[in-house]
């Protein structure tokens, strides 16, 4: 596999700073430090899925991970795994290099289905550094979700073409399209109809209806597996305050491309145009040098240029009445997301021009290798600049305590805030730095902290009549508090304007359990999820069988022959 490792080696190369000294600066770095960090020590201490992190807004908490998407922070965890002496920092940075490199191999699995072992793995290289994966996604947006679908999108695609070759492939469309939307459930959304009109271009010729079946399979089976996710990230919306990801900067119809109407962020979209206008120069050239009287090669390429052009369109205005009937669609934000599918594309075609220059060198040869160079040249060009700029950080004061800060849990987005904190985040964060562990009137008894964990707090109270307690933590609805000696519910609540968890603790001496429990979306999505496992389990192990039963034919006819 001597064309994997390279491209390995290459991307290794141009990515070695996120491992060296980890991202420094970015629009989500300090939340990504901050969430990645408790995430991961909830995670080592045995909690398999952590969605509440009890170490978040200076341990007050947060229910951040019933909605963000929990895919990409296992591999941070695993960052933290490898180099546990290193700073957040570069624990952070680890991560975000595996995603990236595996995001490589994933396109190569995918591109060997349709050229060789060296364009595929040339392809593997430009997808993993193209400019708006890892200059920025990564490295200016440190848009930790966003960045994770480039790993799942080639292997959905991956899963289409098997199935259109009568190969199992809804099992691999199932378990990477959940993936893909616990990644990241905006991209999630805009790379849905760009798979499923992929699907329907390569199915087109074959038997349209048993493949679409089976491609409607998988999908579906994909949510299920991902409802332990899902479920609560929609049906738990009503307890923070989410409504503020979808104000009036992230309004979808100030965000198109080429609409004449300056963005919120002129500086952004400036960019967003000069990468997707250099896509489109690398994509018109590489049409003509993929030109191919194979049947096959250009039923692909339709395929995939069909998906570039859908990607357009949801980019500029001319898509405004798509957004403004899919009201889901709005919760997007941003239409540029889409740019995730259109370098997919575009990497793909340029793949397999440069895979028919190899074939026919006559007149293809020199333009496309000028055609891959220049790409190489202007993405590495464009990763360095923005790792200067990281570099250049280093040294500033500011900016590492702000990461510090971010390795405390001191960073969290008001979005995600509880509903019962009616104050600014920060005034919220003032008042919770101030106070003791437990509030209570002193002079009336002994309120003990025996035990401190995430979803789970144990008190040790001994009161000589009902007496108000407020804990240093926030109330999200699920926390319940159970006493010890007699089994009885004391009623939890919202204590105002803070949002911390309060209740009235009843006279005498006795333990008090306080667990954060879970509610119906929570235990319906892992049901789901569970019941989607199965299935997969099933219909591999069906497989499996199905297969080593041919393999046995042959040599049991020979000896029925033979006899």
């Amino acid at each position: 596999m001597i064309p994997v490792a390279i491209t390995v080696m290459l991307v290794t190369a141009i990515c070695a700073p996120l491992m060296v000294y980890g991202p420094q600066v970015g629009h989500s770095v300090y939340f990504n430090i901050s969430w990645g960090g408790i995430f991961s020590e909830q995670l080592f201490a045995g909690e398999f899925y952590p969605r509440w992190l009890m170490g978040l807004n200076i341990g007050a908490g947060s229910p951040v991970f019933f909605f963000y998407g929990p895919a990409p922070f296992y591999f941070s965890a695993f960052g933290t795994a490898l180099c546990e002496g290193c700073t957040p920092s570069v624990q952070l940075g680890i991560g975000q290099y595996l995603i990236i490199v595996l995001s490589s191999l994933t396109f190569y699995l995918y591109m060997r289905g349709h050229v060789g072992r060296w364009p595929a793995a040339l392809g593997a290289f430009l997808y993993g550094i193209a400019p708006y994966h890892l200059s920025v996604d990564v490295l200016v947006r440190q848009a930790m979700g966003e960045f994770t679908t480039y790993l799942f999108l080639p292997l959905c695609f991956l899963a289409v073409d098997r199935i259109s070759r009568d190969r199992s492939g809804l099992v691999l469309l199932a378990v990477s399209y959940a993936l893909l939307v616990m990644s990241h459930i905006p991209s999630a959304l805009l790379a849905s109809p760009l798979i499923l009109l992929y699907a329907t271009l390569v199915f087109f010729p074959g038997r349209k209806g048993k493949h679409l079946f089976e491609f409607s399979g998988g999908i579906l089976l994909g949510i299920l597996l991902a409802s332990c996710y899902l479920l609560p990230a929609i049906f738990d919306q009503e307890n923070v305050w989410i409504s503020k990801l979808w104000g009036d900067y992230y309004d979808y119809s100030k965000w198109f491309l080429l609409d004449g109407v300056e963005a919120p962020d002129p500086g952004m979209e400036a960019r967003l145009g000069q990468i997707t206008l250099s896509g489109s120069v690398v994509m018109m050239v590489s049409l003509v040098l993929a030109y191919s009287k194979n049947s096959k090669i250009r039923q692909h390429i339709v395929a995939v240029f069909g998906v570039y052009l859908s990607t357009w369109f949801l980019l500029t205005p001319l898509s405004s009445w798509v957004w403004e009937y899919a009201p889901f669609l709005k919760k997007v934000q941003f239409p540029w997301r889409v740019i995730v599918v259109q370098e997919w594309s575009v990497v793909v075609v340029l793949c397999i021009a440069f895979s028919r220059a190899l074939e026919e060198p006559r007149w293809r040869l020199l333009p496309a290798i000028v055609l891959v160079v220049a790409c190489c040249a202007g993405a590495n060009y464009l990763a360095q600049k923005e790792f200067s700029r990281h570099e250049g950080l280093l040294e500033n004061p500011h900016n590492q305590r702000k990461l510090a800060a971010g390795a405390n849990g001191n960073f969290d987005v008001p979005e995600y805030l509880p509903i019962g904190v009616r104050v600014e985040r920060k005034v919220a964060l003032s008042n919770v730095r101030r106070m003791p562990m437990v509030v209570y009137e002193s002079g009336l008894g002994v309120v003990e902290v025996q035990h401190w964990e995430p979803r789970d707090i144990r008190l040790n109270v001994k009161l000589e009549r009902d007496t108000p307690v407020v804990l240093r933590h926030f109330y999200y609805p699920g926390w319940r508090a159970v006493r010890s000696d007699t089994g009885e519910s004391i009623r939890v609540g919202s204590h105002d304007p803070l949002g911390l968890i309060a209740f009235l603790a009843p006279a005498g001496d006795y333990g008090v359990s306080i667990e954060l429990t879970s509610r119906w979306p929570e235990r319906l999505g892992w049901w789901l999820s569970t019941l989607g496992a199965l299935v997969c389990l099933t219909l591999a192990w069906l497989k499996y069988r199905q297969r080593n039963t041919f393999k046995t034919i042959p040599s049991s006819a020979r000896s029925a022959g033979s006899g």
